[in-house]
């Protein structure tokens, strides 16, 4: 009974204290469920707005994305296009280069063979000026031994004497 006792007044404590504070509770709970409530919505709010900015961004990169692709064909192509430039540019200087050294050989050809037929022509001619003198030389003491024995209208004449 005791116990029954005091569950009663525990009741009716409660009974109490519920009838004098229900206005004040519910005053405090109103407040924080407009709190709650208005911060709900400015959540809402802020997390339509962050989508928003996040699409937007969102785009952005995809825009940024497909224009580096873009960026990066080109820059494919163009390097292409210059390596095929320098390709040829190459080869022609290759060329020029190879023409240029075949014109230097043939010159210095053409000069040695020059230098050679001169050198030829020189040993050819001091060797047939040699011979000529040398047969001068053998003609001369002939010729000089005809004259010296040269026979004359009358007779016989020595020029050596």
């Amino acid at each position: 009974m005791e116990l029954l006792l005091k569950g009663i007044n525990l009741f009716v404590l409660m009974a109490v204290i519920y009838f004098l504070s229900r206005k004040k509770l519910h005053t405090y709970f109103q407040t924080q469920r407009e709190k709650i409530e208005s911060n709900m919505k400015s959540a809402e709010a802020d997390l339509a707005k962050v989508k928003d900015e996040y699409d937007s961004i969102r785009e952005k990169v995809n825009q940024l994305n497909s224009h580096i692709g873009t960026l990066r064909e080109d820059a494919g192509r163009d390097l292409d296009r210059e390596a095929k430039k320098i390709k040829r540019e190459t080869e022609i200087f290759i060329e020029k280069l190879r023409r240029d050294s075949e014109l230097k050989v043939n010159q210095s050809y053409n000069q040695a063979k020059r230098d050679i037929e001169s050198e030829l022509l020189e040993i050819a001619m001091a060797k047939a000026k040699m011979k000529i003198e040398d047969r001068m030389d053998k003609k001369g003491d002939q010729w000089i031994a005809q004259v010296l024995q040269a026979e004359t209208v009358e007779g016989t004449k020595n020029y050596a004497s």
